[in-house]
């Protein structure tokens, strides 16, 4: 290929801008409020932080005030069907200075083989974590679910953001926003994306 025909492919990639996938998670960026998001009473509230500042957004605020040490509350959680392939999952974790107590954020996913509602055996559990304070901190993993780990032509994914306390007593927060889970960007030797 002669260089004016790559630079003119190439400015189309820029005037493209980035990669995205698809998001399969419903309410991702907790715009105004907690929508679509499960989990138990009192253990995620909204909050008008925004890992953006984003006047018109927020985040969610998780809490763990459970009286022993050690101890995790899964806050908020998402069921999706999903297909076999390979995907990027995430978010962003604000943790406050200055707490009583210490800890992280989690994200963590979990594949059911056998139903598209998150029942049954899982055949994957993968998860990371933010501990550190006073600023946003990106989490991130990648999984590849292969066919032979579903029953069917789907199963179903459990997306969750859990909150760890390490100390006995009082309570740990930490914020979440910008969620993702979608297939990753499959990119060829010459750094192109496949179509």
């Amino acid at each position: 290929m002669n260089l004016p025909a790559r630079l003119a492919g190439l400015s189309l990639l820029v005037l493209a801008g980035p990669l995205h996938a698809q998001n399969l998670l419903d309410n991702p960026d907790f715009d105004i409020n907690l929508h679509h998001w499960i989990g138990p009473a009192g253990a995620a509230t909204w909050h008008s932080s925004d890992l953006d500042d984003a006047p018109d957004s927020g985040s969610a605020r998780l809490v763990n005030d459970q009286a022993g040490s050690e101890t995790e509350t899964v806050a908020l959680l998402q069921c999706f069907p999903v297909a076999p392939g390979e995907y990027q999952y995430g978010g962003h974790a604000f943790i406050p200075q200055a707490q009583a107590a210490s800890g992280s954020v989690v994200v963590r996913v979990r594949g059911y083989g056998a139903s598209t509602d998150c029942s049954g055996g899982t055949f994957l559990i993968s998860g990371r974590l933010a501990s550190e304070t006073g600023q946003w901190s990106p989490m991130s993993g990648e999984i590849t679910i292969s066919e032979d780990q579903l029953s069917g032509p789907a199963g179903s994914i459990e997306f969750e953001f859990a909150i760890r306390k390490t100390e006995a007593g009082g309570e740990f927060v930490g914020f979440v926003d910008a969620a993702r889970f979608g297939r990753s960007p499959r990119i060829f030797t010459d750094r192109f994306a496949s179509p």
